[in-house]
């Protein structure tokens, strides 16, 4: 705790701890007081959980923005060498408005392994706490207004008015939270850039208002032929992933088709395609589809041999277990 006292000095972002001590019965540490969240019944912490409302969604600018704060506490903890390990919207509390990473009862040496620790939703699928890991849940809390366990399930109204912004946070969601360890990007300084494109991508849609308004004249006056010029087939991207996590490179599909040809957000999508694998014992499919540049959906789910729909609206995560063969999953 000492050590953490030392690291968080005047951080703006990681809470500050005034004293360390002991009793004869306890440990004890004293920090600074967060604002109060509260009325006239009494003083109630100010934290980032009270700030998620069930289906009230944060704009992706502003979430990536304040999941960027909190990925500068991670980064200056372990370049400390230190590991939080319980990263969740509880554990992040305002203090004169800014966001701190706080409660740093689960601290250790990043050298150190702790398993089990941390809050089961927001560990990684191998079972262990990851700081990076823990702020892609966070991520997706504050654009989908979901639980961290309902990843990667999307509410069907977000994808109604999708931006460039909101699609590079939703792929950055998964790239954080990739069920492959060897997938998922990896490291505090991987994800810092990220977010920060994604404030990039914000600040240049403003810019380019003038530009879209010019476009759409365009589509007012160019009619279908314009329009059609815009429409792209979405793009299908597939991958089978073992029930440890690993990615079979031995496998492949073919014949594939969906149903409507040009999928819109928040509706259903029938996706068939035959595959093969090669010494697979179980295995989940891993599927996202994009149209018009833009992420409609990301759905983990494979039922060969049977009707299974993927639905814009709703992401769904069963691992199965299935022998290696040949099949045609519809």
């Amino acid at each position: 705790m000492r050590r953490y006292q030392t690291a968080a000095l005047n951080h703006p972002h990681l809470l500050q701890i005034l004293s360390v001590g002991e009793t004869e019965a306890c440990f004890y540490y004293t920090m600074e007081v967060a604002d109060n969240a509260g009325d006239e019944s009494g003083y109630q912490p100010a934290t980032l959980r009270r700030r998620i409302r069930p289906n009230a969604r944060m704009n992706a600018r502003a979430a990536a923005e304040l999941v960027e704060k909190l990925a500068a506490a991670v980064r200056h903890l372990h370049a400390h060498g230190l590991a939080h390990n319980d990263v969740k919207p509880e554990n992040v509390l305002f203090v004169n408005g800014e966001p701190k990473l706080s409660d740093v009862s689960l601290l250790n040496r990043r050298s150190d392994e702790r398993p089990g620790a941390g809050t089961p939703a927001y560990l990684a699928p191998e079972g262990a706490a990851d700081d990076v890991y823990a702020l892609g849940k966070v991520l997706y809390e504050l654009l989908c207004g979901r639980g961290a366990a309902d990843f990667p399930s999307l509410p069907v109204e977000l994808l109604e008015h999708p931006t460039a912004e909101l699609a590079e946070s939703l792929r950055l969601c998964n790239r954080v939270c990739h069920p492959n360890p060897s997938r998922r990007l990896q490291g505090i300084d991987a994800l810092l850039p990220a977010l920060a494109h994604i404030r990039g991508l914000a600040a240049r849609r403003r810019r380019s208002r003038r530009r879209i308004l010019l476009a759409v004249l365009a589509l007012l006056v160019g009619g279908p032929s314009v329009a059609a010029c815009l429409t792209r087939e979405p793009a299908w991207q597939i991958e089978a992933v073992g029930r440890a996590g690993e990615v079979y490179t031995r496998f492949r599909f073919w014949n594939l088709a969906h149903t409507p040809a040009m999928p819109r957000a928040g509706g259903q999508v029938e996706l068939r395609f035959d595959y093969t694998i090669a010494g697979a014992e179980g295995h989940q499919l891993v599927a996202g589809i994009r149209t018009k540049q833009q992420l409609l959906a990301t759905f983990y789910d494979g039922i060969p041999g049977r009707a299974a729909r993927a639905h814009a609206r709703e992401s769904r995560s069963r691992p199965r277990r299935l022998p290696a063969t040949t099949r045609s999953m519809s």
